[in-house]
């Protein structure tokens, strides 16, 4: 009986690494945020952004996200990120057509 289960358990960890990962087209938005925010310190969770993912009518598929900037100091802020991929079509490879950075709050107080 215990060697029924300890199959079991390796057989469903073996099937759980072949599906899913992560998605390519979320990939492209992390990878383009990286970019533009070379040079400093940031968190992102990839998680939220592919689970965000909605595919328009066009076809293009968009992504939102927040990105904690200065993560852990008395200057950490929160950003959030808007992204739109355009799958690969033909000879054309899936890329970034849309990207920007929306800041929370003005910073004016009173």
């Amino acid at each position: 009986m215990r060697a029924c289960w300890i199959w079991m358990a390796v057989s469903v960890l073996a099937l759980g690494a072949c599906g899913g990962g992560a998605d390519p087209l979320a990939q492209l938005c992390v990878n383009e945020a990286a970019k533009r925010l070379e040079g400093q310190v940031y968190r992102i969770d990839e998680g939220e952004i592919a689970g965000s993912k909605e595919t328009g009518a066009d076809g293009n598929v968009t992504f939102k996200g927040s990105v904690i900037l200065k993560p852990g100091t008395s200057s950490e802020s929160t950003q959030t990120l808007d992204c739109t991929v355009a799958p690969a079509a033909g000879d054309t490879p899936a890329r970034v057509i849309g990207f920007q950075f929306n800041v929370q709050g003005s910073g004016v107080t009173g």
